[in-house]
């Protein structure tokens, strides 16, 4: 929408004010405000009970947890950018944050999934597919008019997808990964920074690139370099070493 207005001024009226790619905090704040205030009820019945559940019936069940707020919106899911929380967005990213939490606190919940973790890899990738073969060929500003069946069905699709790569992703993170490694705790200490400010040199890059006679192999990699390459440069200059990394990561020594 926003390359489109650029080419066509006057074309599509002036979007409201969003949150744009804060969206992500902006839910987390309300996340983190809930978690809040449920952490005075007693939930160890709850944690019990998952624990004790079979991992393939955790793969089976949290999927189907996530698909009914998946079916209020259209599919590919959208970004939740509007300042009015949307209910959808709960039922889905924050059952997921639900799951992080109660892995945090019971790592050893992720433990299940250690003989599962090549399938979950590969069925992701397959049920990814199926559901791209579901989507238009052409893409289109309006959401398509499909039936409720289908509807549910590419709800149901997505939700294993976020589901099982997720899990995946951890398992095998907390396998290889969980070194000491200084060059791995710069990265992690700079993504969030690098979050925040990506977006706009994202697009004053690929605004320069759209003209050049280029390949789009060539204007992607610049794209992704010059971002990262400027993201970096300045969490360094402007973060790292200020109160704004210390609020972040803590003093660096």
């Amino acid at each position: 929408m926003i390359a489109y207005g650029m080419a066509n001024p006057g074309a599509v009226p002036a979007p409201p004010p969003t949150t744009m790619h804060f969206w992500f905090l902006y839910n987390l704040m309300f996340f983190c405000l809930f978690t809040w205030i449920l952490s005075y009820l007693n939930f160890s019945w709850l944690k019990n009970k998952i624990n004790q559940m079979h991992p393939i019936a955790l793969l089976i069940i949290f999927p189907l947890l996530l698909t009914p707020a998946l079916t209020q919106v259209p599919a590919p899911f959208p970004a939740p950018e509007s300042f009015l929380p949307q209910l959808w967005s709960f039922g889905f990213f924050g059952l997921l944050f639900a799951a992080g939490y109660l892995i945090y606190q019971q790592q050893n919940l992720l433990d299940k999934f250690n003989n599962h973790v090549l399938i979950l890899f590969i069925g992701s990738i397959a049920v990814y597919a199926f559901y791209f073969s579901l989507l238009p060929d052409a893409f289109s500003f309006m959401p398509a008019q499909d039936s409720f069946a289908k509807k549910l069905l590419l709800a149901f699709l997505e939700a294993i997808v976020a589901f099982w790569m997720t899990i995946a992703c951890l398992v095998a993170g907390k396998k290889y990964l969980n070194i000491r490694n200084r060059f791995l705790r710069f990265l992690s200490d700079s993504s969030y920074w690098i979050y925040i400010v990506h977006l706009p040199i994202v697009f004053a890059v690929q605004y320069k690139l759209m003209d050049m006679d280029l390949s789009l192999l060539a204007k992607y990699s610049l794209s992704v370099g010059i971002t990262i390459l400027i993201s970096i440069i300045s969490y360094l200059i402007l973060v790292r070493w200020t109160p704004i990394g210390w609020l972040l990561n803590g003093r660096k020594k």
